[in-house]
């Protein structure tokens, strides 16, 4: 049987559709459905499994790495025993010393207490400082006492006094003190008669940073030039004539230029001795050059101003200038065109100079630097001849001036040189013993 159902389009039109045909549109409808479903779920499955990968591929980059572990390490401190002991070895501490009715007016000093200061193994920089601090009846503040008290160190067998205001270090492992007390005459000695008083002795070790070593330094300057004694002497120069033949050598040019002013030149010597006969030697040319030049009416006065500064003649062949004065003539020349039938030579038989005592060399040498801590310092002295080497202590409470004093002392016995400084200059004046040329002086100052 067939069932045919009416549907109503919009538009008013009519289709008809059997039941085979619904089905059919259900089924593929429903096809459709299922194919969308089953293809989300691909997407998503695939989506997880991406998710997944990257995780996996993600947990598995890394880097190289190692660890390295060191455990029980010790560390120590520095020990720190510095110990103040008295004679007996223990460590000092209260009522150590009485000195009963002892003290009176006009006593010697006397030793109160001795005590000695200990390194032990400290190694670190210490530095020390005693305060003895006085108190009580004897010891009335704002009040001068007649109680003297002193505080000493034991230096190479002796005792020297110390500063109580300065800090120290020690100069060996253990160092031995000891107090003093003392009672000058004074005009209130009645008003303690009887008095006590106490002292409060305290030994203060405080650890220092490492010393910074002594840098002194020095600047070296030549303060006057030395200069050597010249001996007073004339110029003397010459020219010698070495060959001279008659004839053609008659008419001669002598270029004379004493560098001083006076110059000629145009001479021209045509006879020797007044006569007419011609120069045929050396000797003859000398003579009548000279001869020319002292009584030639016309040549004569050209050599007037060299004649009042120059004694001139003729010594065999050589014409000789000899100056008036003790002076030089450096640029003195006399020139003389040479033929084959005329030759000589300028000659300089002596310099000429002034003349003088001469200079000695002056040196000054000024301190400088830092000082920093004591130490010691070498200095070398050096000038081509000589060369010492001394070595200066420096101390912290050293100036410039007073390390310029024992430098000046050290030096004091150069052999060329004298060596002086004067009260509170950081100068050293190194003054050369004799007149001379300047010497290469060289000072060096090495810290050690």
């Amino acid at each position: 049987m067939v069932i045919i159902n009416a549907f109503k389009k919009e538009g008013g039109h009519k289709f008809f559709k059997t039941n085979q045909q619904r089905r059919y549109k259900y089924n593929n409808r429903g096809n459709k459905c299922m194919h969308k479903h089953f293809r989300s779920k691909k997407i998503v499955v695939g989506l997880v499994a991406l998710v997944f990968i990257a995780i996996a591929v993600m947990s598995t980059v890394s880097y190289f790495s190692k660890q390295f572990v060191s455990d029980n390490n010790v560390i120590t401190s520095e020990k720190f025993t510095v110990n103040a002991v008295n004679s007996a070895g223990e460590t000092i501490g209260n009522a150590q010393f009485a000195l009963g009715d002892k003290l009176f007016p006009g006593m010697e000093p006397i030793e109160a207490y001795q005590f000695s200061i200990k390194k032990n193994d400290t190694t670190l920089p210490v530095e020390y400082k005693v305060n003895l601090t006085p108190s009580g009846e004897l010891f009335p503040a704002g009040i001068n006492s007649p109680i003297v008290i002193t505080l000493q160190r034991s230096e190479n067998n002796a005792w020297v006094d110390i500063n109580l205001t300065n800090t120290f270090k020690l100069e060996n492992e253990t160092d031995s003190f000891r107090i003093l007390a003392s009672w000058p005459h004074s005009n209130n000695d009645i008003a303690f008669q009887g008095k006590t008083g106490n002292i409060h002795l305290e030994v203060v070790a405080t650890q220092v940073d490492p010393a910074v070593p002594v840098a002194i330094d020095s600047n070296l300057v030549n303060t006057i030039a030395g200069e050597a004694a010249v001996t007073p002497a004339n110029t003397i120069v010459s020219y010698r004539f070495d060959k001279a033949i008659g004839g053609q050598t008659s008419a001669v040019t002598f270029i004379v230029n004493d560098g001083d002013g006076f110059v000629v030149d145009s001479f021209r010597p045509t006879t020797y001795n007044h006569s007419t006969r011609k120069p045929n030697t050396p000797e003859e040319m000398a003579r009548s050059v000279n001869s020319v030049i002292h009584n030639s009416p016309t040549t004569s006065p050209k050599f007037a101003a060299l004649k009042e500064k120059f004694t001139i003649e003729n010594v065999g062949r050589e014409l000789v200038f000899t100056s008036k004065e003790n002076k030089a003539y450096n640029n003195f020349s006399i020139v003389v065109p040479e033929t084959t039938l005329l030759q000589g030579e300028f000659l300089v038989k002596q310099a000429g100079a002034t003349g003088h005592n001469g200079i000695k060399e002056v040196n000054t040498l000024t301190v400088n630097g830092a000082i920093n801590d004591g130490g010691t310092t070498s200095v070398t002295f050096e000038d081509g001849s000589e060369t010492v080497t001394k070595s200066v202590a420096v101390s912290k409470t050293d100036t410039h001036a007073s390390i310029a004093a024992k430098i000046a002392s050290e030096l004091n016995g150069l052999s060329g040189w004298d060596v002086t400084n004067a009260s509170g200059s950081a100068e050293v004046v190194f003054t050369a013993k004799t007149a001379g040329v300047d010497k290469s002086v060289n000072i060096t100052l090495t810290n050690n």
